[in-house]
């Protein structure tokens, strides 16, 4: 089975671009205000109507409400959800309720210890994510931690062009999600998000 890919922080039409050249499964919308990455609902409509339809947009949120959340599902700008601060089950299940138990919710499980573990193995999410604390960071967790878990998950925290094979072959996860490890000075490097993309596919093709 193919590692699903997620390329996130998409804020300019030239990464959606690159992003529909690489056609990974899915890209990211970050809509949380404190981060550097942040795009508007109007920027990110703009940039998911150039959006290639077969990938997938995945809105990151960071305690939000849940109907702000519905409304941009509903307006067509994500497919997806992305719970990445505090987040309890109800509010999971309140994203649910409002889709229709359409849109797909991934909850980010901030890995430190093995109460992160346990969290993310009680998820009522669809899926779960596995990242470094604070998230964005550009530093890895202790992967470690991520072999006890022992549902699918999404791998993020730190991955780059330059550690992602190893990161492959040491705890093979359902997915990956990079942002700063393909960006140079805070921008998305087209030629650092094809040579991750490049990466995983063939590691996937030589197992």
């Amino acid at each position: 089975m193919s590692t699903h890919i997620k390329l996130c922080g998409m804020m300019r039409p030239e990464d959606i671009e690159t992003a529909n050249g690489l056609k990974p499964d899915f890209i990211g919308f970050v809509f949380a205000k404190k981060s550097k990455r942040s795009v508007t609902p109007d920027q990110a409509a703009a940039l998911k109507a150039a959006l290639d339809r077969h990938i997938k947009a995945v809105g990151v949120f960071v305690d939000e409400d849940p109907a702000v959340i519905a409304k941009l599902f509903a307006d067509g700008v994500i497919d997806a959800a992305q719970l990445h601060g505090g987040e309890t089950d109800d509010v999971v299940a309140q994203v649910k309720a409002l889709t229709g138990g359409k849109c797909p919710v991934i909850q980010a499980v901030a890995m430190r210890g093995a109460g992160d573990i346990a969290r993310a193995a009680a998820s009522p999410a669809d899926h779960i994510l596995l990242d470094a604390k604070g998230g964005g960071t550009g530093h890895p967790f202790n992967w470690d931690l991520a072999k006890a878990v022992s549902r699918p998950y999404l791998l993020a925290g730190g991955l780059s062009p330059d550690n992602i094979a190893e990161a492959l072959e040491t705890l093979h996860p359902w997915g990956v999600d990079v942002s700063s490890g393909i960006e140079t000075d805070g921008r998305k490097d087209g030629e650092k998000m094809r040579h991750f993309v490049e990466q995983v596919r063939r590691f996937d093709a030589n197992i």
